[in-house]
């Protein structure tokens, strides 16, 4: 083996070490999992539903392709481990871009109202400087309902997929 081999061998154990560093521990809800190659994360849709498991998927651009992410999570805290889905790039791209173009009012509802059991929303675009989260608790207000629509078909689009061996 020369040397330039085994910069690139050293290399590749320290990226599977970060990798597995990474995989292993528990984080912050909103904090974003890194190591070398994951890629950029540009959406990511947060299921809080009162009586079945929470998730959270992400859809990352790696290497010019869309790839989907799923975490499971408590509270605010996201269990270790971060599984990708099985799922063909250009409909993760279709579904991505459904999104970028709403035309969306900031006015949030003026609700007097509080509750426990149903469930909770969040969707959240993402580019490398700036990002936008939405998030409603069942009923959307009346100018996200278009919003909601496209989060409720992607989160039983994603629910179908199966976990990739990667």
């Amino acid at each position: 083996m020369n040397k330039s081999e085994g910069k690139n061998l050293l290399r590749k154990l320290r990226e599977m070490e970060e990798k597995k560093i990474a995989l292993s521990q528990p984080r912050p809800i909103y904090k974003d999992i890194h190591w070398r190659g994951v890629g950029l994360k540009v959406l990511q849709i947060i299921f809080k539903p009162s009586f079945e498991i929470n998730k959270v998927w992400d859809i990352r651009i790696q290497d010019d392709k869309y790839v989907l992410f799923e975490s499971i999570f408590s509270g605010e805290i996201i269990e270790p481990g971060y599984f990708q889905l099985i799922c063909d790039s250009s409909h993760l791209e279709r579904i991505y871009k459904s999104f970028k173009h709403i035309r969306v009012s900031l006015e949030l509802p003026n609700r007097k109202m509080l509750g426990i059991d149903g469930t909770g929303y969040e969707l959240c675009l993402y580019d490398l400087q700036t990002s936008i989260r939405l998030s409603w608790w069942e009923e959307p207000h009346q100018d996200w309902q278009e919003i909601a629509h496209l989060v409720s078909e992607a989160i039983e689009f994603f629910k179908t997929l199966e976990r990739s061996n990667n």
